[in-house]
């Protein structure tokens, strides 16, 4: 059953938080894109060890440091500083003290317990109704002491689709690029959503650039210089075999695969000018879809593959535009500004295109714009420095991108849709290109 509701009120949770059978799995289902959603007030303290088990210094802080992270990035919750707490430390994570939770302004509370038995880790989780006085949900997840962060991620994951009847983010990864681990060429690295874990996953001492997704998160697209030259590849993450897509002479890069799967769109120069061209995803089936004078560039799916936006300079600089997989009824999205590049289409019905833009002060920033009334909104903004390369989370709710903000060269930031929220997540300095978010990963 589902219940579609606004957080105005503590008094309004009492008669709408449903009771939960955790076997049976019901949920209660927020309304994302109600106009007056209001974050879900939530306290999350640090997960504790249960009494008898062994323990690991800080364990319980980590993990309940990564839950508190995930629930502030979805958007959907509104997590209480720690510092508020009024709750005595020695509270049972099984009998909350409800009217201190109360007072703090809680509607929601997470309690966690972990037990480790060697290198086994048990997690459980239980969230309460404040209000209503009751646990409405019990979680438990088991795995290695090194996959902690994943177990949290599960759970928030849980937690997500509880309130939302929809699947999350927190489990999904991000490609990019970045200098090799051993300094020589470019390799591309794969990192959580949050940033965490990111490993060197493609680094053979060459250019290894552009990547992006296939469909289900087993494969990478990746335009590498293995060869001497910028062909394109699809690259099995699991056997770690580069398989070439296209060695075209000049440039074969950009690469995106259509949503059913079966053909890619990419940029070739093996005519001398940068054109939009799209193969079957087996390889086979070379179709030229641009011609014109101008260069036409960085192609990309929208939703249901109807429809493929690129850049194209056929105007005299770089603007947006949009044409059907054959190539006809090509139609201009953008009029202002004077170099925009680098789109990415929202893989949800109705959204928008994202993409990057130099503004009158000579910098890049992260724009959106509508493809229906081609109306532009601004999402980052005096910052002073360089926000580029935007990819879009597979719920359309987040955009990763990178940034130079910080002063340590360009790294990855996340925002929300609306340009909210906007966060460092790449961990050490570096000079970052390309990201790209998966799918939704099972």
């Amino acid at each position: 059953m589902k219940i579609f509701f606004n957080f105005l009120s503590l008094s309004f949770f009492v008669f709408t938080l449903l009771l939960v059978d955790t076997a049976a799995a019901q949920r209660f289902v927020v309304d994302l894109e109600d106009p007056n959603f209001v974050p879900y007030p939530m306290a999350v303290p640090d997960v504790v060890e249960m009494k008898g088990m062994e323990t690991q210094e800080g364990l319980g802080l980590k993990l309940g440091d990564i839950l508190r992270n995930d629930l502030e990035i979805s958007g959907i919750f509104s997590v209480i500083n720690k510092a508020a707490y009024l709750a005595p430390k020695t509270e049972p994570w099984t009998n909350p003290e409800y009217p201190s939770w109360v007072k703090v302004g809680a509607s929601g509370l997470i309690r966690g317990a972990y037990s480790l038995n060697k290198d086994n880790l048990k997690i459980t989780f239980r969230l309460y109704d404040v209000m209503a006085q009751r646990e409405i949900l019990l979680k438990h997840y088991e795995g290695r002491l090194k996959e902690h962060r994943a177990l949290v991620h599960k759970f928030a994951d849980d937690l997500y689709q509880f309130f939302t009847g929809k699947r999350s983010i927190f489990s999904t990864k991000i490609a990019f690029v970045a200098a090799a681990p051993n300094g020589q060429g470019r390799a591309v690295y794969i990192c959580d959503f949050d940033g965490a874990n990111a490993e060197a996953v493609l680094a053979n001492g060459k250019l290894n650039l552009m990547p992006s997704w296939s469909n289900d998160g087993k494969e990478l697209f990746v335009t590498s210089y293995v060869n001497d030259k910028p062909d394109l590849y699809r690259y099995n993450l699991a056997t770690k075999k580069l398989t070439l897509l296209s060695g075209a002479k000049g440039l074969n890069m950009g690469a995106n695969l259509s949503p059913n799967g079966q053909k890619v769109v990419f940029t070739m120069s093996k005519d001398g000018n940068r054109e939009i061209y799209s193969i079957g995803s087996d390889g086979k089936g070379l179709t030229r879809l641009t011609n014109h004078w101008g260069e036409d560039v960085s192609p990309h799916w929208n939703h249901d593959g109807t429809q493929i936006v690129f850049v194209s300079s056929r105007s005299g600089n770089p603007q947006l535009y949009a044409m059907k997989p054959d190539g006809s009824d090509v139609r201009r999205l953008t009029f202002q500004g004077n170099y925009n590049t680098e789109p990415d289409w929202s893989p949800v019905p109705g959204g928008q295109i994202v993409f990057s833009a130099r503004d009158e002060l000579n910098m890049f920033d992260i724009f959106m714009v509508n493809p229906e009334n081609n109306v532009i909104t601004r999402l980052t903004q005096d910052e002073g420095h360089n926000n580029e390369a935007p990819s879009f989370s597979p719920d359309g709710r987040h955009i990763v991108f990178t940034s130079n903000r910080s002063g340590r060269g360009r790294n990855l930031y996340i925002m929300r849709l609306d340009g909210s929220g906007q966060r460092l997540i790449s961990s050490k300095a570096g000079d970052i290109d390309s990201p790209a978010w998966s799918p939704i990963l099972n």
